[in-house]
């Protein structure tokens, strides 16, 4: 009569979820696999040419980095 009022005792749980573990690995199937496998595209587009980038309307941005000074706690054990 040991452990009767215990809240969390799951020795008997044990098996049961096992099985259920077991029995959902081993029937999944397995269609997921061969839907990811890679094909060769419809088109391509070089977008680094004049007409790649016209024909997807892509347009080139960029912005110059800049320096933000902040401050961090210090980790122990850890050189800045």
């Amino acid at each position: 009569m040991r452990n009767e009022g215990r809240v969390g005792n799951n020795r008997a749980l044990t098996p049961v979820l096992l099985v259920i573990t077991a029995l959902g690995i081993l029937g999944a199937p397995a269609t997921h696999v061969a839907a990811a496998a890679p094909r060769n595209p419809d088109a391509w587009v070089d977008l680094t040419t004049d007409l790649g980038a016209n024909l997807m309307q892509a347009t080139w941005r960029y912005r110059d980095a800049r320096i933000v000074e902040t401050t961090f706690p210090l980790v122990p054990g850890v050189r800045p």
